[in-house]
């Protein structure tokens, strides 16, 4: 059993072999299986309505009731927008839950075509899609942390179990308060992340002033001040943050393990951190972890930029969000 619930987000094209991976899912955790599919069909067939968004809303609510029971909930839907992502994520976060989104992809036309004109409904009178409508359809690109899964080629059992060992690694992570022992481990893990990560963003100058920014002499200066967290993987710390005021800092995860939820996970923690104390929650974000934050309700705030030595530009934003559990 997992200490608190889960709600697996699934998401992706028809056809693309996520139902099934869902329904494999569900019966492996012994979650609450919801497909909007079966609840929009319902709608059409019990109310006589033309189904919009209601399908979604109504399995918001059923996902709720089931969360707040402790029971895991799969929720089987393309999924194929921000606003639904979303609201799926806030969910489970109403809940105190976990998240986990999971888009299943078929990135081999042909294959994808073949699934869609030779598969059946498996919901009584719906009226599945044809290809034309389904290469048309919206479907938003992903920008924020989820497991991907790939079926084109594959038998599902290949897929699933792919998917089972990703979902094994992303609820192995913990947060814990930090110890003066992890100290070497969050060094090498904010010092890794930019030498690894900035150089896609940054010129070697800027590069090297994050460098010094994050000092250890620096970093034991700030650590007694603030509340720090850490993120760990199977024991192995891999991911650290911290909290002054109303301030998050110093957000880091080693590249191998971004992606994988961590980084939502470390970030919940972190504004939780904060309390109930201040209205807003702030940061200051590097220009690749800027799309992270606004997925996570930040909005931009300002531009900053600095005049290194040698001419090198160095861009930060100033961000922000409204805390929830302000009282006030």
């Amino acid at each position: 059993m997992l200490e608190n619930p889960v709600l697996f987000i699934f998401s992706g094209l028809p056809a693309s072999g996520k139902s099934t991976l869902a329904k494999l899912l569900a019966k492996e955790y012994r979650a609450v299986y919801l497909r909007i599919d079966t609840v929009e069909q319902g709608l059409r067939d019990l109310c006589g309505i033309s189904v919009q968004g209601e399908g979604y809303r109504l399995s918001y609510r059923i996902a709720s009731d089931n969360l707040n029971l402790g029971q895991n909930v799969v929720a089987d839907s393309c999924n194929p927008i921000t606003l639904t992502r979303e609201e799926w994520q806030a969910v489970a976060e109403n809940a105190n839950a976990r998240f986990i989104n999971i888009e299943v992809r078929c990135d081999d036309p042909e294959e994808h075509q073949n699934r869609v004109e030779t598969r059946t409904s498996e919901v009584p009178g719906l009226k599945l899609p044809v290809w034309q409508e389904i290469e048309n359809r919206e479907y938003h690109p992903w920008e924020s942390e989820r497991i991907v899964i790939e079926t084109a080629g594959k038998f599902p059992e290949e897929s699933f179990e792919e998917l089972r060992e990703k979902i094994k690694t992303a609820l192995s992570m913990q947060i814990r308060k930090y110890a003066p022992s992890d100290f070497d481990a969050v060094s090498e893990i904010v010092h890794k992340t930019i030498e690894t990560i900035y150089p896609k963003h940054y010129s070697p100058g800027a590069v090297a002033f994050f460098h010094a920014h994050h000092s250890k002499e620096k970093m034991q200066a700030e650590i007694p001040n603030e509340q720090v967290l850490v993120l760990l993987q199977n024991g192995k710390l891999i991911g650290s943050g911290a909290v002054f005021q109303n301030e998050i800092r110093r957000v880091f995860i080693l590249p191998e393990f971004q992606g994988m939820g961590g980084g939502t996970l470390l970030l919940r923690a972190l504004e939780n951190a904060v309390g109930e104390k201040y209205a807003l929650i702030r940061l200051d974000s590097t220009l690749g972890a800027a799309a992270f934050y606004r997925k996570n309700g930040y909005s931009l705030n300002s531009e900053h930029s600095l005049d290194l030595p040698g001419g090198d530009p160095l861009c930060y934003l100033d961000m922000s969000k409204k805390n929830p559990k302000h009282k006030g």
